[in-house]
């Protein structure tokens, strides 16, 4: 269901640009002190490059990209020379 509802929503912010309307879509990596991961619902362990952020760098990636108009963006923190490597 987490899948298919942000695949809906990632549907709903085309639409809403299609239609010229203001619009900011952001795909989370894993947040490191709020949510599923704190409350033991998730556990994470960084692999493939991939870590969790915390709440504040979050907000501030996030108010950067609404600065800067950015639309469409993917907040994580991502060694992607590692991650290169871990898909081959």
């Amino acid at each position: 269901t987490y899948g298919a509802a942000n695949s809906f929503l990632d549907g709903l912010g085309e639409y809403r640009k299609a239609l010229g309307l203001k619009t900011f879509v952001f795909n989370w990596g894993p947040w490191a002190d709020v949510g599923a991961l704190v409350n033991g619902k998730i556990r994470f362990e960084p692999k493939f490059g991939i870590d969790a952020l915390k709440a504040q760098e979050c907000f501030r990636e996030m108010s950067h990209a609404i600065e800067n108009n950015e639309t469409d963006v993917l907040i994580a923190k991502i060694d992607w020379s590692e991650f290169a490597e871990s898909i081959g």
